[in-house]
């Protein structure tokens, strides 16, 4: 009888165990599936909701002034500090330098491109209080570059202007992609007069016409003499290049590709720069008074970054069950790592943009060409 009752009791055990279990697994279920929903809005939040030329809280004005501005994003629940993190956006230069302390503007428009529509621009409305601004990358547009026009700043940032009213801006979305993909010149008409003929460069109204009536093909520019009109080598202003139109190229000892939407470049050239990196076991470079470590992703056409090792506050896109704050993986995220340390065998390298070597240093191209190995 008693081993009756024992058997009894452990039945009764086994019972609960399995019930036990059984609601755990529910629960390990319900968390999944909670963690899960949470990245879908994370990805939802990343989609563009409008097809307005201008975002809700950015009127719509010709002659504003823009630039290519990277998010920053404030302390929340994974993260006791704000980070920059790799979107970028165009931001009223005007309202960004008024409300924002934490900025980062680009030396080019690239970064801003649309994605998927490289003939558009991200534009962004600027949100926050002074001086915690910051842009509103979930609600931005995307407007055709064709809507603005380069301008005659001589920022180290590019610098551009709207250039028609919100209705033709609207009109020009409807043009083909490769008409939509041209910044305007800026609006100045230069004249040279000699003994035989007058030339005018055509204003960015002007142009449009000369090029339809030219026809002429990626890498020109229709230029008006008289009555004529003439296709000419477009000038190449991506920097580190040299030669005009087709014939643009990325200096000797740079690497890039280099193509043309109409009168426009687009591309950049890209420096090897590992020989600099020769300070101490995390093979720093000391410039400036900066201690510049660079990151590169063992994933292909993931950009490399160049960090300053000194600066107050270090990036922390990866800072999620990491805990060296100065690891590449830390600041940066996954597949980051030192680039001068072979990860895995791998071969030591640091190819960055001359762009971004510039904004680091905050010196122009022929500063640094010194110490980049470019060949003249």
């Amino acid at each position: 009888m008693a081993a009756m009752d024992a058997i009894g009791r452990l039945g009764r055990c086994f019972v609960a165990l399995l019930l036990l279990l059984a609601s755990g697994t529910r629960l390990a279920k319900g968390a999944r599936i909670s963690v899960k929903s949470q990245l879908s809005e994370n990805d939802n939040s990343e989609a563009r909701t409008t097809e307005e030329v201008s975002p809700v809280g950015e009127p719509w004005k010709i002659e504003t002034l823009y630039v290519c501005m990277q998010k920053y994003q404030s302390a929340g629940a994974f993260s006791s500090q704000g980070k920059y993190v790799d979107q970028f956006c165009l931001a009223n230069l005007e309202t960004a330098l008024e409300t924002a302390r934490n900025i980062i503007f680009v030396s080019d428009m690239t970064s801003c491109e649309a994605p998927k529509e490289r003939h558009r621009l991200k534009l962004c409305a600027m949100k926050g209080d002074k001086p915690e601004g910051r842009i509103s990358y979930r609600k931005r547009t995307h407007v055709p570059k064709s809507c603005f026009r380069e301008t005659n700043s001589e920022s180290a940032y590019a610098v551009i202007e709207t250039s028609v009213d919100e209705e033709t801006c609207r009109k020009m979305m409807k043009t083909p992609h490769g008409k939509q993909g041209v910044l305007g010149i800026p609006p100045t008409t230069t004249t040279t007069t000699t003994t035989t003929s007058t030339m005018t460069i055509a204003s960015a109204e002007e142009n449009e016409v000369a090029d339809i009536e030219c026809n002429c093909e990626s890498g020109f520019i229709g230029v008006v003499e008289g009555r004529s009109c003439t296709c000419k080598k477009a000038p190449c202003e991506v920097v580190g290049s040299v030669g005009d139109g087709p014939d643009c190229s990325c200096m000797p000892g740079l690497k890039g590709e280099i193509a043309w939407h109409g009168s426009k470049a687009d591309g950049e050239c890209t420096a090897e720069i590992k020989h600099l990196f020769n300070d101490g076991q995390e093979h720093l470079w000391q410039y400036g008074g900066k201690s510049i470590k660079c990151c590169i992703s063992s994933r292909a056409g993931k950009p490399a970054f160049l960090q300053d090792m000194k600066a107050d506050l270090l990036p922390s896109e990866g800072a999620f069950g990491r805990w060296s704050k100065t690891g590449c993986g830390y600041m940066f995220g996954d597949t980051y790592h030192n680039g001068l340390k072979g990860h895995k065998g791998a071969y030591l390298t640091c190819p960055v943009p001359v762009t971004r070597i510039m904004d680091l240093l905050g010196k122009d191209f022929d500063e640094i060409k010194a110490f980049i190995n470019v060949e003249e």
